[in-house]
């Protein structure tokens, strides 16, 4: 069992246990300790595995070898993590044995003798977006590309990804992906992406993360391998006529959704459309499990695999609409809107090979093109007042540069850091200035803390990745400060964004709570 904490965390107290510490890209320090495998704490706090063979039973040596295989792709993985992972505050790897003989073994393990299984232990997620499947998926999918492409990946029978709250005992979601299904992503793991939920060989999710998927960045696996799974057991419909009764039944979900959802974007109520679709993502789920566990004749199964077709292009459609709904975003809804129509086309497809009735068509309105059309440009300021409304505060964007990378400065040595593969920095110059006193109360204010701000670029919203110390080509980072009458703080964030996407239609937002939500248009001109 390998088990790892963030620098300042806890670690459980072990006899017998070794640790060294590294750094990642970002800066972070990370304590990684190597504890023995029958360590009763840990075994208790995550859970051992009580079948396969006992530890005495194997060979040691073995058993070191592929746990370390296993700490190195985790530790190659880490690092990398996009989604919900990036507030990883722990982990443990815990390995175990599978059974092997020919006629007892899972045929979905592959062959493999070895299972892994890994918890990541993180705080709350900050957004919507962080606490979606898709957040999750990516940083599982992270972990599965590195055990499975790992040194020791012919001995990998099955991988569960497990996410747990750093103060919780119960698990939220957990994703594995057993080896023959990731056979199907075994020429496809260089082309990035992430696992979408019906890929995985098994979803368990337990409280409360959005359902929502990015559907432009599933990572499509190859079909035509052969995989061997589990599932519930199937429910008979083997005439033609049950097997229409039962596609109707589930079609009316589907259209039922999509119809309230057009209902609220002609009316332009958003907020509304995107409850549904959150729902809608839900029901189309039900309507793909239901449908596979069909037992149908042989002759019907074509049709089947077509419909199927159609009820992914509904969920990517109201994935869409969920996404878009936040930023009332057009982009996200003329997608949405091509996914729907894929969708109907698909069901209509299935319908025709089974005589039945094709689908009315249906459309979303889209909202305006401009999805703030009241944003502040550079250098306009919003001012609000404290909590005492004794002092007022004003705070401006002022400016935004590209960079690939900055050096700072730490006990008199200079680090350089280096965007991603793939991404650039965007830094975001603003100040915030105490313009007034009321005569009532302290004149000293507390400026906004950084991680109030949130840039919004194509859809998506991303958090600041700054660092808390001096930066040589731009001095120090913008921060929470308390000053005085007529002061001003000024200082900069730094967002990690796409390396292809244009600042120029970038927003940055402020939340005040009921003080207000201010957002400045990066891209005009500034006044």
């Amino acid at each position: 069992m390998v088990t790892g904490l963030a620098a300042g965390s806890a670690a459980p107290a072990q006899t017998g246990a070794t640790s060294n510490t590294a750094q990642d890209q970002n800066g972070r320090t990370w304590l990684h300790a190597r504890i023995a495998i029958d360590s009763p704490s840990l075994m208790d706090q995550f859970g051992a595995y009580r079948g396969g063979t006992s530890h005495s039973q194997e060979n040691h040596s073995e058993r070191e070898a592929f746990e370390s295989a296993m700490h190195t792709a985790f530790e190659g993985a880490a690092p990398r993590f996009a989604g919900a992972g990036r507030q990883m505050t722990a982990y443990d790897i815990h390995t175990f044995s599978l059974i092997t003989d020919d006629d007892l073994a899972d045929p979905s393990h592959a062959g493999g003798d070895r299972g892994v299984k890994v918890t990541i232990l993180y705080d709350t997620p900050g957004s919507p977006h962080e606490d979606s499947l898709w957040s999750h998926e990516t940083d599982a999918t992270t972990v599965a590309r590195a055990v499975y492409t790992s040194d020791a990946e012919d001995r990998i029978g099955t991988l569960s990804v497990v996410f747990k709250y750093s103060d919780q005992e119960d698990y939220r979601l957990k994703l594995t992906l057993d080896a023959a299904d990731a056979q199907r992503f075994a020429d496809r793991w260089q082309d990035g992406g992430f696992i979408c939920r019906m890929d995985w060989s098994a979803v368990d999710i337990n409280a409360g993360i959005i359902p929502y998927e990015r559907p432009d960045r599933i990572l499509e696996p190859d079909n035509t391998a052969q995989t061997t799974r589990s599932g519930s057991p199937q429910i008979v419909a083997t005439r033609q006529e049950t097997f229409c009764k039962e596609l109707y039944s589930s079609t009316i979900l589907l259209t039922s959704a999509a119809s309230e959802i057009a209902r609220n974007t002609e009316a332009e109520r958003f907020d509304q459309a995107g409850a549904l679709a959150k729902d809608l993502i839900d029901t189309s789920d039900a309507v793909r499990a239901h449908t596979e566990n069909l037992r149908i004749d042989a002759d019907l199964e074509p049709a089947r695999q077509e419909y199927l077709l159609g009820v992914d292009e509904y969920r990517k459609s109201a994935s869409c609409i969920w996404n878009g709904s936040r930023y009332t975003d057009s982009e996200e809804f003329e997608a949405a809107q091509a996914y729907l129509k894929a969708g109907e086309a698909h069901i209509n497809a299935a319908y025709a090979m089974i005589g039945m009735e094709p689908l009315d068509g249906r459309s979303y309105t889209r909202p305006p093109s401009d999805p703030y059309p009241g944003a502040l440009a550079p250098g306009k300021r919003f001012v609000y007042r404290d909590d005492q409304r004794a002092n007022d505060i004003s705070v401006i964007v002022d400016r935004y540069e590209i960079k690939t990378g900055y050096t700072i400065r730490d006990n008199g040595t200079s680090r350089r850091f280096n965007a991603e593969y793939g991404n650039k920095f965007l830094y975001v110059v603003l100040h915030a200035t105490h313009v007034g006193h009321r005569g009532d109360g302290t004149e000293e204010i507390t400026t906004p803390p950084a991680d109030a701000f949130n840039l919004i670029l194509g859809g998506e919203e991303y958090h600041h990745s700054t660092p808390d110390t001096y930066v040589k080509e731009w001095g120090q980072p913008y921060s929470a400060t308390t000053i005085g009458r007529k002061e001003r703080h000024k200082g900069f964030l730094i967002f990690a964004i796409p390396e292809t996407s244009d600042p120029q239609t970038a927003y940055l937002r402020l939340n005040l709570g009921g003080k207000g939500q201010p957002v400045w248009n990066l891209g005009a001109n500034r006044t």
